[in-house]
């Protein structure tokens, strides 16, 4: 198990806005005619920091990006970092918005306001194989291809990833033009039948 580098130590908190952010990316597999849609996502093993207990969460890879950041820089450098083989550099060569939140910051950081911006994308390079252990001792496990079903309905999965995963549903459905996502002929079709049970009823906590 590798110690990972991570360079949310560095970063300053709060932008002169009074806003922090974080990056995450959706990455899915080519769509094939049978309509499943399948995305890269983390498998983590934290301690609550209320509780005290480990558990496991699910999440699309990403995170905060450091002062001065553009969001592309700060996609590719987290995507990298917990995606890339031994963290080296990813390169992204589509991106699309599906999701941004914006809600009140932790007070252990800073405060302010908090906003969580989910793009869709393609990549080349080289995934990660090995767990690595970050500074706090959460384990991030290597990241995997999961279904987008399993990721909605799975618990360990984050409130706004998973939202994030229904919204990248409903523009394929939809017959939209999704930036990084490679779709089959009549795919389309196919992803708004085989998720119609997931696109009838609104994410949680949508108006």
């Amino acid at each position: 198990m590798k110690e990972m580098y991570d360079p949310d130590l560095e970063k300053s908190g709060l932008g002169e806005d009074g806003r922090s952010s974080a990056e995450f990316v959706i990455a899915p597999k080519e769509i094939e005619p049978h309509g499943k849609v399948f995305c890269l996502v983390l498998r983590a093993r934290e301690k609550n920091p209320r509780t005290l207990k480990w558990q496991e969460k699910i999440e699309f890879p990403g995170g905060r990006r450091l002062a001065g950041e553009d969001s592309g820089a700060a996609r590719s450098r987290e995507f990298s970092a917990e995606a890339g083989h031994k963290q080296l550099p990813l390169k992204l060569t589509a991106c699309g918005d599906v999701h941004m939140r914006v809600k009140k910051g932790d007070a252990d950081k800073g405060g302010g306001l908090h906003v969580q911006k989910f793009s869709s994308i393609s990549f080349e390079g080289d995934l990660r194989t090995e767990e690595l252990i970050e500074p706090d001792g959460t384990i991030l496990f290597p990241p995997v291809y999961m279904e987008a079903r399993t990721i909605i309905n799975d618990p360990r999965t984050k409130r706004e990833h998973r939202i994030a995963m229904i919204k990248l549903l409903a523009m394929i459905a939809n017959n939209e033009e999704v930036a990084g996502v490679k779709i089959a002929p009549n795919a389309y079709e196919a992803v708004a039948y085989e998720y119609r049970d997931v696109l009838s009823r609104k994410p949680q906590g949508e108006k």
